[in-house]
């Protein structure tokens, strides 16, 4: 996901209700909820993007789906939903087949990077309506060059903002 294109075929492609419930699930070595992903302590943003499977991921063709920097920080709603994190699939978008790429970016105790840890899925949304997002270039809202204002050092920082648009 996001590593030289979406060229690769996915193994499974799940059914998804537009305006439904979807669940992301991290783990670091086994699929259980008692396996962290990430140790305690670590503030992390989340977001979910979608993009229509048949563009291949070039392009502005994604879109957001989700955010969550306040409130709760992502980390604390993967430990404490073991493992998952929720999301709603928008009611109104066209039918069809589409990446979701979920992922929560981390401030690095080392140097001025953020971290990316990045979980897709194919899935075929059914249900929906009639609207195509207007889409960005995920290629473009991530840029290695910029530096994290929000080092892990700082412990005191209470929200992240996360690259890309508002969500749609």
């Amino acid at each position: 996901c996001g590593i030289n294109n979406l060229n690769s075929t996915a193994a499974k492609t799940c059914a998804a209700k537009a305006g439904s419930d979807t669940v992301f699930e991290w783990h670091l070595n086994k699929d259980s909820p008692s396996d962290p992903y990430i140790s305690h302590g670590h503030k992390c943003a989340c977001t979910v993007n979608m993009v229509p499977a048949s563009t291949n991921g070039l392009g502005a063709s994604w879109f957001k789906g989700y955010n969550a920097t306040t409130n709760k920080w992502c980390m604390d709603q993967i430990h404490e939903g073991g493992g998952k994190v929720n999301f709603t699939i928008s009611a109104d978008i066209k039918d069809g087949d589409y990446i979701v790429r979920g992922e929560f970016i981390c401030p690095t105790f080392k140097g001025n990077a953020d971290s990316l840890f990045v979980n897709c899925a194919h899935i075929s949304v059914t249900g929906g309506g009639s609207v195509g997002p207007k889409g960005y270039d995920i290629t473009k809202a991530y840029q290695a060059s910029n530096e994290s204002k929000y080092s892990a050092r700082n412990k005191n920082f209470t929200s992240y903002p996360i690259p890309g648009p508002a969500v749609y």
